[in-house]
């Protein structure tokens, strides 16, 4: 099971949408296509191959251990990026071949995909520690982003797939609060 984990990550890390040369929007959009259409035929692949290694993975133990979760921090960057198929660099084919594995995911750690924030509960079971908020699966996806995201000036801007991914994550939590 272990090896099928190891390639869902490995492939998931490989589809990911690498920094751009420069950022979408600038009206040098056409040095973008050919990378944009590379990478969506690139994701097609990926995805039909994650979603068919996951449709083979069952919680065999009872209990899919915690340190799985770190196999699907990669999974979890990639089908943010693929969440909106109207994106340049997605499809509604690859949006719909997301959403399929995110199904599969709810199926293998046996979560409730129709309650609110579903993947809530999923991104803040801890990896180590019960009490410690920063080794939760949603921390370490947090800290994943930082070299996109927190890159210096504008150069942020040369990685929107990022930018997708983080604001997906963001909309699947819901936190409990005392207000």
């Amino acid at each position: 099971m272990d090896e099928k984990w190891g390639e869902i990550s490995q492939l998931s890390a490989a589809s990911i949408l690498p920094k751009l040369p420069h950022a979408p929007n600038t009206g040098q959009d056409e040095v973008l296509e050919p990378i944009f259409l590379e990478h969506r035929q690139k994701c097609k692949q990926n995805l039909e191959g994650i979603l068919e290694l996951l449709k083979n993975v069952g919680d065999e133990d009872g209990k899919i251990q915690t340190a799985k979760r770190k196999h699907v921090i990669p999974l979890f960057l990639f089908l943010g990026e693929q969440e909106d198929g109207q994106r340049p660099w997605g499809s509604q084919e690859n949006e719909d071949k997301a959403s399929a594995v995110v199904g599969e995911l709810f199926r293998i750690f046996d979560m409730d995909m129709h309650g609110p924030g579903p993947l809530s509960a999923f991104f803040f079971r801890d990896f180590e520690s019960i009490s410690n908020p920063t080794k939760t699966t949603f921390a370490h996806l947090i800290k994943t982003f930082r070299p996109s995201l927190g890159a210096p000036d504008a150069e942020w801007k040369c990685y929107p797939a990022a930018q997708q991914s983080f604001r997906w994550l963001l909309f699947q939590v819901k936190v409990k609060t005392d207000h």
